[in-house]
């Protein structure tokens, strides 16, 4: 059986950036405690299709621990816009991320073995833009020359 899916009598924005690791997929405000994302746009961005049925029937397991890790109603995880657009449940973020590519678990596992190992983590998004207010554009530059040619095998 399928989750609900909740069909909103007004359209709902999502225009907020909320990972700048994936700034095409945008957050909006249900209501003062639901916070949602734009999947229809999002899978748009990258070229690809799939509705809420097929991301929570192969996801099903993990939607369902999550709901109630976060003590979360799962059946107020999806919603649909009156112009069609599917929002889900910002607790489904990660999941649905990983569903799309599975190589995002290996970057998250990652970003967590280096949280439990140095008791921190960066987010690249986060290195490059740290990089960019600190560092002069000719050190940026030298930087990138320098990954160009190891890349290129040079």
């Amino acid at each position: 059986m399928d989750y609900k899916l909740n069909i909103l009598a007004r359209e709902l924005k999502c225009e907020e950036v909320g990972l700048p690791d994936f700034p095409a997929l945008l957050f909006g405000k249900l209501d003062e405690q639901t916070l949602v994302f734009n999947a229809t746009q999002y899978l748009k961005s990258i070229e690809r299709e799939c509705d809420y049925r097929d991301f929570s029937r192969a996801m099903r397991f993990w939607i369902d621990r999550m709901a109630e890790g976060y003590g979360a109603d799962v059946a107020k995880l999806f919603y649909q816009n009156p112009n069609g657009d599917q929002l889900y449940s910002e607790i489904l973020t990660h999941l649905f991320l990983v569903y799309l590519d599975p190589a995002i678990l290996v970057y998250y596992n990652d970003l967590v073995d280096d949280a439990m190992t140095n008791g921190i983590a960066f987010s690249d998004s986060f290195i490059t833009e740290l990089a960019q207010t600190r560092l002069t554009p000719d050190i940026i530059k030298t930087l990138n020359n320098g990954n160009s040619k190891k890349n290129s095998g040079i």
